[in-house]
């Protein structure tokens, strides 16, 4: 093959091309100018230039957060896995074992809302209300438009004597989900007022 100097910088220019079209855009402007660390392509970069460069370090940034990416898939795949456990566990009522299945999904990714909310649910069952109410005041937070939560959160407060906020959560519910089938009883209780 001769060096003729247009079809290697064909090559080249076809090169990066094909490295930007396959979304290593960043790779592709350090090829170009030179700042492609030794241990991507094998080679050496250009005498005279510092290492790491902007460009470099464009690329590790990149890197770091692909791989930030992967851990968050990950995480997601265990945080459903423990939330799906839950569930099973709790349909079939043992809720204990559920209850620290949520507690799992929950500690990997605080903002779980699934998880809080069946959390809370497992403990109403258990007759522990009052551990309950923190659950969903967290749905709530993270989740403002989680209707099962406003009203599960206003009956526990109205069961445990505070009318006000209670009624209040029922508005919030029936404001959410009017269609919803506890929505005609949460409608009366805040008509009693």
């Amino acid at each position: 093959m001769s060096r003729n100097p247009i079809r290697l910088l064909c090559l080249f220019f076809a090169c990066v091309a094909a490295l930007a079209m396959s979304g290593c855009a960043v790779l592709a402007a350090a090829w170009l100018l030179g700042d492609v660390p030794r241990h991507i392509v094998g080679v050496e970069p250009p005498k005279g230039r510092e290492a790491p460069t902007a460009v470099s370090d464009s690329i590790a940034q990149t890197r770091t957060a692909a791989s930030r990416r992967t851990v968050d898939v990950d995480t997601a795949r265990l945080v459903t896995s423990e939330a799906k456990s839950g569930r099973e566990l709790e349909t079939a009522g043992q809720l204990e074992r559920a209850l620290d299945r949520y507690d799992r999904a929950i500690a990997i990714d605080a903002t779980q809302v699934e998880s809080w909310f069946r959390k809370g649910v497992v403990l109403e069952r258990l007759g522990r209300a009052r551990e309950a109410l923190p659950c969903y005041y967290r749905v709530n937070s993270i989740a403002p438009q989680h209707a099962e939560a406003w009203y599960r959160r206003g009956m526990l407060l109205l069961d445990l004597g505070n009318r006000r906020l209670g009624v209040e959560c029922l508005e919030r519910f029936i404001r959410l989900a009017p269609n919803h089938a506890e929505a005609a009883a949460a409608r009366e209780i805040v008509r009693g007022r």
